[in-house]
């Protein structure tokens, strides 16, 4: 809630994009197998109730404002950054 401050709702990127690009970073980085990677994908667009179209739509809207798209990918960074923390050794 704190990190809304400040953030118009128009800023601030939706969760649920951000939580399924953080996981599709995370697939992207697990392997070089590209079907592999596909099927993992695809698993996790599902999980997120996307469609691919829908999934891409709403990252490209991320950049129509410079704002919105550093708080995105702030969030991402965020989001990694948790994620990894907890598959640390």
């Amino acid at each position: 809630m704190i990190a809304l401050v400040g953030c118009s709702q128009g800023d601030v990127p939706d969760e649920r994009l951000v939580s399924t690009y953080a996981e599709v970073i995370i697939v992207r980085e697990s392997s070089n197998d590209t079907m592999l990677v596909r099927r993992k994908l695809d698993s996790v667009l599902a999980s997120h109730n996307y469609v691919r179209e829908e999934f891409e739509k709403d990252l490209r809207s991320m950049g129509s404002t410079p704002k919105l798209f550093k708080n995105f990918y702030d969030s991402v960074n965020q989001r990694l950054s948790r994620m990894r923390d907890t598959t640390s050794p």
